[in-house]
């Protein structure tokens, strides 16, 4: 069972490392999203906030110790659901604002998000949950396990320009 956890680890570590870089490069068009989407917090701020978390989420899921690991886990699901309410309230309010997620997209916020969100929640409990079970799995299953969440993570990040060659074109 803790091969699972590495695979959930895995992906949750892509994912995250991604979003950093992405917000990173492009942390002004992140700062207006985050403005955006949270108009009555301090963008700049929150921006930078949320930007560490994710890279400490990142390295303490790369950990090997547990305890460390499933600190990486809780810290990944509060954030996601931070987010979650943040997408939600800005879909209330009838908000476009752009997926700055992984700092290049230009989709609007929506219900996927949401559903993209739940989705890497219940990956961050899996990973917690599996973590406890300590198994002796060869070290090529491990290698498995973390390449099948890395590669996972990847389709997690790519997942809105993937749906967005299947969308209609405005005005057809």
């Amino acid at each position: 069972m803790f091969t699972f956890a590495v695979a959930c680890r895995a992906l949750l570590i892509v994912v995250f490392a991604v979003a950093v870089a992405g917000k990173a490069r492009n942390f002004p068009d992140f700062t207006t999203s985050v403005r955006r989407l949270a108009p009555r917090l301090p963008a700049r701020v929150v921006a930078r906030v949320v930007m560490s978390l994710e890279a400490v989420i990142v390295v303490l899921l790369a950990v090997p110790q547990a305890t460390v690991a499933a600190a990486g886990s809780v810290l990944a699901g509060g954030l996601l659901a931070a987010f979650s309410v943040a997408i939600a309230a800005a879909l209330r309010r009838g908000s476009a604002a752009p997926c700055k997620c992984f700092g290049r997209a230009t989709t609007p916020l929506g219900p996927r998000h949401l559903a993209r969100n739940v989705f890497l929640m219940a990956v961050a409990v899996a990973a917690l949950a599996a973590s406890a079970d300590d198994d002796t799995a060869t070290v090529a299953a491990y290698l498995v396990a973390g390449a099948a969440g890395a590669l996972a993570g990847l389709v997690v990040v790519v997942l809105d320009d993937v749906l967005d060659l299947f969308r209609e074109p405005a005005g057809v």
